[in-house]
């Protein structure tokens, strides 16, 4: 799996998880996918953000929303959201 934090004007793309998805339904996310073929990393991750230029939803997510990192705690995110963020985020 691969995911990615969007970051613009010091704020984070998230992305709340729908009802139609296999896990973490109703969560908040950030840009994410599966690695289903084997290439390079940085190859998926932007084909992972050319799928959401203008944040188009589909049927995984029923809402975005552009927040402060200092915020993302107050969302019902996925496991380890917040770990990941402390990580790559600075």
């Amino acid at each position: 799996m691969i995911i990615c934090f969007v970051r613009y004007n010091d704020e984070i793309l998230l992305l709340k998880r729908s009802d139609k998805v296999w896990t973490y339904k109703g969560k908040w996310n950030v840009v994410a996918g599966y690695l289903d073929e084997i290439k390079p990393l940085r190859e998926k991750a932007l084909e992972e953000l050319r799928e959401k230029p203008k944040i188009k939803l589909d049927f995984e997510h029923t809402e975005a929303r552009w927040v402060k990192k200092e915020d993302l705690s107050k969302y019902d995110a996925v496991p380890n959201l917040m770990e990941g963020a402390k990580r790559v985020l600075k």
